[in-house]
């Protein structure tokens, strides 16, 4: 991920299979301010990048089928490497009907654990 913001608003380049897979990543980047610091950029990047993802697989037609039916919750996270720190995001970026924790076709969420 940390090759993203560096492609993003540094310019950078990066070797042709790792270029593709960037491409795939720089649209996740387009609400990040480009003059944050370059540490600020990764998490800010980090985030949006999961936040993308979710996005991205609600949007497929095998996604919307599955949350339909109930099957399937989507829940975003952060790992911290340094520290084991497992982060849940909220899911006020989902419309309300792809929010994790609000059910899905009618029925209540399953609870999930938290970790500290």
């Amino acid at each position: 991920m940390k090759a993203a913001p560096e492609v993003k608003f540094r310019g950078a380049r990066d070797r042709s299979r790792i270029e593709a897979l960037l491409e795939n990543m720089l649209p996740s980047l387009d609400g990040i301010d480009p003059v944050l610091s370059p540490a600020d950029q990764l998490r800010a990047a980090v985030e949006a990048n999961v936040r993308w993802a979710m996005r991205q697989i609600l949007e497929t037609p095998e996604g919307r089928a599955r949350q339909k039916e109930g099957v399937m919750q989507l829940v975003g996270a952060i790992a911290e490497i340094s520290t084991g720190r497992v982060r849940f995001l909220e899911s006020d970026a989902l419309p309300s009907e792809e929010r994790p924790g609000e059910g899905v076709g009618g029925r209540p969420a399953p609870s999930r654990p938290t970790r500290t």
